[in-house]
Parts: C-alpha cells; sequence; structure tokens
C-alpha cells in the first residue's frame, strides 16, 4: 500500500473515533451549491482497503479535481443529488435539470450515476411503466476486471476526461485494457491527499 494512504488509513483507524469524519466545504463553484460535506471514517477506510467507494467518497474525489484546475470546459453533477434513494424522482430530475441549465455551450457535463440502480428500484417497487423507454448511449471506458473497482473507475475516468483537457471523449480511451492497479493507486493517493489536506 502506497504511504499515503498508509498515513491516512493509520489516522483512521488509531485516531478517528468510530462516529468521527473528515468534514469540508465544498465551493459553490463545483456543484452550483456552496455546503459542507464530509467523508465517514469507515469511507477513508473503504477506499484505502480498495473496497467498494460510497457517494461521499466520490464526492470528495471530485472536489479535488475541481480544486486542482479551473475547470471551465466542465460541470460537476453532484452524485448524492441524483442518485436513487435520495429524494424523489423528481426531485432528483430538477436536480439534474437546474446542472444541465448551469452548463455553457461546449462544456462537457461529468455526472457519475449508477444506472442500474434504476431497474434495481424498478423491480424492487414492481413499478409498471407505459412510457417509451429512453435510448441510452454507451459512453467507452477502460474495460473493468472486477466488482468493486467501478468507483475507482469512474474517478479514473474523469481524471483521464479532465487531464486530456477536451470534451470529446469517444475515442481518446482505449477501451480494450483495463486500468492497473498503478492507475487506480494514483486517484486513491490523490484523494488522501486532498483528505489530508482537511484533517
Amino acid at each position: 500500500m502506497p504511504l499515503p494512504l498508509k498515513t491516512i488509513l493509520r489516522f483512521a483507524e488509531k485516531v478517528m473515533d468510530k462516529d468521527l469524519e473528515i468534514r469540508y466545504k465544498l465551493p459553490f463553484s463545483l456543484f452550483g451549491i456552496g455546503r459542507k460535506t464530509c467523508v465517514l471514517r469507515e469511507d477513508i477506510i473503504d477506499f484505502c482497503n480498495m473496497r467498494e467507494v460510497k457517494t461521499l467518497t466520490l464526492v470528495a474525489y471530485m472536489a479535488y479535481l475541481h480544486s486542482q484546475d479551473e475547470l471551465s470546459n466542465y460541470i460537476f453533477v453532484d452524485p448524492s443529488l441524483i442518485s436513487v434513494g435520495h429524494n424523489t424522482q423528481e426531485v432528483r430530475a430538477r436536480n439534474l435539470c437546474s446542472r444541465l441549465m448551469a452548463s455553457k455551450p461546449n462544456q462537457l457535463v461529468l455526472a457519475p450515476f449508477n444506472p442500474r440502480a434504476i431497474t434495481i428500484f424498478r423491480s424492487q417497487k414492481n413499478i409498471q411503466t407505459s412510457r417509451k423507454q429512453p435510448i441510452w448511449k454507451t459512453m467507452k471506458c477502460p474495460l473493468q476486471v472486477g466488482v468493486v473497482e467501478y468507483g475507482y473507475y469512474v474517478m479514473r475516468y474523469m481524471r483521464d476526461i479532465i487531464t486530456n483537457g477536451s470534451i470529446v471523449v469517444t475515442d481518446f480511451i482505449d477501451t480494450r485494457t483495463s486500468y492497473s492497479q498503478l492507475k487506480l493507486d494514483e486517484v486513491r493517493m490523490e484523494l488522501a491527499d486532498f483528505l489530508g489536506g482537511h484533517m
């Protein structure tokens, strides 16, 4: 495990109480809402140990990306405001619409979202719909090899999009290969450094 991850993991396990968190402020320019947020102790332990990434961890990494550059070509959508399980469908749609309306021409909207959650929700609630099915366009991204890496892939993919500096993302990513553990560790270390600055 890389040193920045060992350091923050040791801090979370040895210093932080069970219900403690690392708090920080999200700038208005990130999601169009200025607010305080946090990453929970258990989330820190999970991302250090390469377990499933939770929404608060994803938000923290988006805050890190936003803090690195003036990202005038990109606009971020807070995944906690559009995810199933947070508010009603109408409120989630309004939240997404608000960010889309705030975008400018030639801006790429980065909205990490799990569309499979809609299918899971419908099956759990036995919801039938008479509406026409949406046409989904699948974005190209590197092939994921495991089941818990998707959050790390989302973070790395956003990083690659921003690093590339283009708003056309369909052709510059090699979809035949997977991200190496080294590439995923880069994202994890960036997040550890970002959170370390707020301890």
